[in-house]
């Protein structure tokens, strides 16, 4: 099979198993279908069928299919980020600015961290390390 078959095989299987467990389980009553598709989720995941079914694991998300279904994540939550900036009442935002404000600083200095962690391993040489102790010492901060 192609990779390309195995990524349809893999989309298949990633969309039917929740909604069949789901629907055939009638677990519709207690759990909503976002929570059996986290749970089936991690059940697919290497942790677990991963774990018991190596071979099945390996065939069918191989890091070419992962690579592709990281490609189309990405994009969903890129379009889930910009439905959800549409919904966004600038209005609201403005009347709990101190608020927002607020998030946007802590946003910012978790992004910095992580920036300062993937960065750790870049040699002392480098131009970019000067920059960066420079933007890490002027974060923003809140006044009063």
């Amino acid at each position: 099979m192609t990779s390309s078959e195995i990524y349809l095989l893999a989309l298949l299987i990633i969309f039917s198993v929740p909604y069949l467990l789901w629907r055939l389980g009638r677990t519709d009553h207690y759990a909503p279908l976002v929570v059996v598709q986290i749970v089936t989720g991690i059940v697919l995941g290497p942790g677990l069928v991963g774990d018991w079914f190596p071979r099945y694991y390996e065939f069918v998300f191989n890091p070419q299919v992962v690579q592709m279904l990281n490609a189309v994540a990405l994009w969903a939550v890129m379009l889930f980020v910009f439905l959800a900036g549409i919904e966004l009442d600038l209005r609201n935002a403005w009347r709990e600015r101190r608020d927002s404000a607020a998030m946007l600083v802590v946003l910012l200095d978790l992004q910095h961290a992580e920036l300062d962690e993937r960065v750790s391993h870049v040699p002392r040489h480098d131009d970019r390390l000067i920059v960066l102790r420079w933007h890490r010492s002027h974060r923003p901060t809140l006044g009063g």
